[in-house]
């Protein structure tokens, strides 16, 4: 399914030339379109579609979020065998399920727009129905990845505590925390998953400071999970004084490139052998 972009894009490009399409009803999926465009040029072999199979893939569900990472390859050394049906319960480092390295594909599931606010009980608002769908595409016992929160930090957090329905912004973390947690855990149980908690992309200048406070809560209460396994590389996402978006890794000023992705190995591989 990949292997048309590169030269729909060439062709594409040269249409949408002076167009302003930024400003018209089509924003968000060129916004899209520039993103998909982009992570294209960071590929660094042929775009080739690949066999599918259970063994050989790791979902990644998010926002806009799981277009840099889609279809890049992870080689992970301590990969869950094909009798990985008990691995979410590995807390006694018994690692008798698991072989030797392996590559994976990195497979998106886009859910447009959702915040974790969203996956509270009752909610009926649209990018919920998205994520039970995509949650549902995925086979039980399969390896997901989960980044969600960046949307709720950008405009759902802080518009929520000037409203006053929070006492403070730790207090509107909590809560977004507590439910995304709390869904996550439910879908790992109820599909037997092996889950992995992505942080929270600091590209935004203006959001930083409570994407921080929120990977800073999250971290600790997936720590304090049995079923879940928090991707612990968030300070290397930061410039050396933690202040800033380490460049390194500049994609289209809100996204991350897949150059990021070697870290995310890097910490998939240390949670897999805890």
């Amino acid at each position: 399914c990949v292997q048309p972009l590169p030269s729909l894009i060439h062709l594409i490009d040269s249409l949408r030339k002076d167009q302003d399409l930024h400003m018209t009803s089509i924003r968000n999926e060129h916004a899209y379109y520039c993103t998909v465009s982009q992570v294209l040029g960071h590929w660094s072999a042929p775009v080739v579609d690949w066999k599918e199979g259970k063994a050989d893939k790791i979902y990644f569900v998010a926002d806009s979020h799981s277009v840099a990472p889609g279809y890049q390859k992870l080689s992970i050394e301590a990969a869950p065998g094909d009798s990985s049906k008990d691995c979410n319960n590995n807390n006694n480092n018994n690692n008798s399920n698991y072989t030797n390295k392996r590559t994976f594909h990195l497979v998106p599931k886009l859910v447009t727009g959702l915040k974790c606010w969203h996956m509270r009980p009752g909610c009926t608002f649209f990018p919920r129905k998205n994520f039970e769908n995509a949650m549902e595409s995925i086979e039980d016992g399969s390896m997901v990845i989960f980044n969600f929160g960046e949307i709720d930090c950008r405009e759902g957090i802080l518009t929520a505590v000037a409203q006053n329905k929070y006492q403070d912004l730790d207090q509107g973390i909590d809560a977004s925390v507590s439910i995304y947690v709390e869904m996550l855990e439910e879908q790992t149980l109820s599909k037997n998953l092996i889950t992995f908690v992505h942080p929270i992309v600091p590209v935004l200048d203006p959001t930083r400071p409570t994407v921080k406070r929120f990977n800073q809560r999250l971290r600790k209460k997936i720590k304090s999970s049995k079923y879940l396994k928090y991707l612990d590389f968030f300070d290397e996402l930061l410039s050396k004084d933690g202040q800033n978006f380490n460049e390194a890794y500049a994609l289209d000023g809100t996204h991350m490139s897949p150059k990021y992705l070697p870290k995310m190995e890097e910490s998939i591989n240390r949670a897999l052998a805890e």
